[in-house]
């Protein structure tokens, strides 16, 4: 956390970073965020104006506040200060982890990363899925192997028990 990473196009973000500078004037630079929330059009993130203008040398001079990480991709607070000028910073100041650079490089701040990172975050195992109707078909099945299996003791004490009594309750349940 607060190491400083430079980016280029076609690149993954390492960690969730806070965008610095972009090669773009404007401080503009797209993401690809597919592999995070599955939508493939690219998402504009704005480098604050502060930093932006900023020489190289100076970006480790900037001090970074955040509030603590949580699941949610679409929410981010927090500020960037540097010679006691301090700006908001939004969700579109991020790159989260995973994601990629589509356009020009980036320079950013490390802000969460390991386990923290929104992507881990929102890592879980995956659940089973079953419907109801598969529930009942094996409710079903179960009552029909258990009437099944009943029927044939009742015919084999109806037949009368004789010593190879438990091979007559496998040859009732092969024929049922």
């Amino acid at each position: 956390i607060g190491d400083i990473v430079t980016i280029h196009k076609d690149q993954r973000v390492p960690a969730d970073l806070i965008l610095l500078q972009s090669s773009e004037k404007s401080g503009e630079s797209f993401i690809k965020t597919d592999q995070l929330d599955g939508e493939t059009d690219w998402k504009l993130r704005l480098a604050p104006n502060i930093t932006q203008s900023l020489d190289i040398s100076q970006l480790p001079s900037i001090h970074l506040s955040s509030s603590p990480p949580d699941k949610d991709i679409h929410s981010f607070v927090g500020n960037i200060s540097f010679n006691d000028i301090v700006a908001p910073l939004n969700v579109d100041n991020t790159l989260w982890g995973n994601t990629v650079v589509a356009s020009g490089s980036c320079i950013g701040m490390v802000v969460y990363t390991g386990p923290q990172t929104k992507q881990a975050l929102n890592t879980s195992q995956p659940k089973v899925k079953t419907c109801l109707l598969e529930l009942e078909i094996n409710d079903l099945s179960k009552l029909l192997c258990i009437s099944v299996f009943v029927l044939s003791v009742v015919l084999v004490v109806f037949q009368g028990f004789s010593s190879d009594w438990y091979l007559d309750i496998f040859r009732f349940l092969i024929l049922f």
